[in-house]
């Protein structure tokens, strides 16, 4: 991780050595893609929307019917293997990057620039906003 340096109570630093993947599942395959996630990542499907499962170095994010976010904190990454006919599997991480805003401070920073209820009584630790 980098050298992470700001002003007292807040600090920003880039994360790096993580992978991002999208896999999607057809309408009529969720089963089969499922099955491939949860052999893929140890973990079972998370039942819904903002929901999010960790286990070692992989979270799984759930970030709509039918579509999961794997997230792997590990500099390699094994994609899932998901047939054409199921779903697709698309790599996200060249077109992200990954901040940790850390501190006392980090929730009231965080609220002036995102329209999210943060606190936490509607939004709990390990919970996912997309």
């Amino acid at each position: 991780m980098a050298d992470c340096s700001g002003a007292p109570g807040c600090r920003l630093c880039e994360i790096a050595g993580w992978s991002l993947v999208q896999v999607v599942a057809w309408p009529d395959a969720a089963a089969s893609v499922a099955a491939v996630l949860s052999a893929a990542t140890a973990l079972d499907v998370p039942p819904a929307g903002g929901a999010v499962l960790r286990a070692r170095s992989i979270a799984l994010f759930c970030v709509s019917p039918g579509q999961f976010w794997v997230l792997n904190n590990a500099d390699a990454v094994r994609l899932p293997r998901v047939d054409a006919k199921h779903g697709c599997v698309t790599p996200l991480t060249p077109g992200r990057r990954r901040f940790r805003l850390e501190g006392p401070k980090a929730r009231d920073a965080l609220a002036k620039i995102v329209a999210l209820d943060l606190h936490p009584s509607h939004f709990a630790v390990g919970q996912a906003a997309l």
